[in-house]
């Protein structure tokens, strides 16, 4: 779970490895996980989520298209 301030976190699971501990600090880009199999998927997949005030959001306006 990363802090994002303003009551802002996102929440990564099916980690295969973590590359970050707790109370580290993250920049844009930097990986902080390795994605893995765990829990009921039989591939790598990742669980993404956006919480504000410790309420699930749409996570659409938080993802941008790579525009290359």
């Amino acid at each position: 779970m990363l802090d994002h301030g303003f009551n802002y976190y996102s929440i990564y699971g099916n980690n295969d490895s973590l590359l970050v501990k707790a109370g580290d600090k993250v920049a844009a880009n930097q990986t902080i996980s390795k994605v893995g199999n765990s829990g009921s998927f039989s591939t790598n997949s990742l669980y993404f989520e956006i919480r504000y005030q410790g309420i699930s959001q749409n996570p659409r306006s938080w993802l941008r298209k790579n525009k290359r």
